[in-house]
């Protein structure tokens, strides 16, 4: 049983998820969209490895973002119904699976930009997820009413880590 008045000795929970998905939603913007840029990059191995389809131009470096923009709505919502470290769990799934769904790609170029489209958008909707559902996970996980945008803003701070990390990772 708890004794009364112990809640105020409680520790806050640990800002390390919410941290690494901020991280993780740059690192995965950024490395996204160099990784589309290298397939068809003819100084990168001296020749390009796909020809790049007319219809993928426009629509494949969008996609990141129109899934994050949906990932934002549904993810939000799913964190009220599921709760949000449930929601959390999945938007890191997501954000994973989108991430390893460009890696199989194989076949002629309109397949690979296909599916290297497709991983885009599973990645867009798991990172956009990420930003309603950490900022709300952070912030819960504080207790002391005055500290909770500070917990808040060492979340986010992440994302500009991340967004540096793979440029570090590409020297």
């Amino acid at each position: 049983m708890v004794a009364a008045g112990s809640r105020g000795a409680s520790r806050d929970s640990s800002n390390f998820i919410p941290a690494v998905g901020n991280f993780s939603v740059q690192y995965n913007f950024t490395s996204a969209s160099a990784a589309v840029s290298f397939l068809n990059d003819p100084g990168y191995l001296g020749h390009s490895l796909f020809t790049e389809p007319k219809w993928s131009k426009d629509m494949t470096p969008a996609a990141v973002f129109v899934g994050a923009m949906l990932g934002m709505l549904l993810m939000g919502r799913l964190g009220d119904t599921l709760g949000r470290t449930r929601a959390l769990q999945v938007t890191l799934s997501l954000t994973v699976l989108g991430a390893l769904i460009p890696a199989c790609a194989a076949g002629s170029s309109d397949i690979v930009y296909g599916t290297v489209l497709f991983g885009r958008l599973v990645l867009g909707v798991g990172v956009g997820g990420i930003y309603p559902l950490s900022a709300v996970s952070s912030a819960e996980g504080c207790h002391e009413g005055s500290a909770k945008g500070k917990h808040v803003a060492q979340a986010f701070f992440f994302q500009t880590v991340g967004q540096v990390a793979p440029y570090l990772v590409a020297m």
